[in-house]
């Protein structure tokens, strides 16, 4: 029987593993290389295209005028100053939309005034009929 001193095996060793090592990279190599390995392709600098961030400084030369489709004039029924809008020029709205509050001090003046006029009116009104009343007491 033959007896492998520790020696011996610790020479051996390395090359066995080297020899396995070799062999499986071979083994691999071959088969993927021929496997996985593209043509190679030349881009020339015509087909390259640098993408920047920039601002947009002017359009195309269009020249013409945009008319509106449909167009309204707005009138107030009322007098007043306008106190605050509640669309922009040219935003589309649907009929009834409330598009502005208009100051409405002078038509609350003019109510007070006419209810004023009207109270004091009543108020003729009593003392005419008591005047009238007041002589038929005293023949009475």
């Amino acid at each position: 029987m033959m007896t492998i001193t520790r020696r011996a095996a610790a020479s051996v060793l390395p090359l066995v593993a080297f020899a396995l090592i070799v062999s499986a990279c071979a083994k691999k190599g071959d088969a993927t290389t021929t496997a996985t390995v593209a043509p190679t392709q030349t881009i020339g600098p015509e087909n390259i295209a640098v993408a920047r961030t920039d601002t947009l400084r002017s359009g195309p030369p269009i020249s013409g005028t945009l008319v509106a489709e449909r167009d309204a004039r707005i009138r107030s029924e009322l007098a007043g100053a306008v106190q605050q809008t509640y669309v922009e020029s040219g935003q589309r709205v649907d009929a009834g939309t409330v598009m502005a509050r208009i100051d409405d001090a002078a038509v609350r003046d003019a109510e007070m005034s006419a209810k004023s006029a009207l109270t004091q009116a009543l108020v003729a009104a009593e003392q005419s009929r008591r005047q009238k009343s007041a002589p038929e007491v005293a023949l009475a």
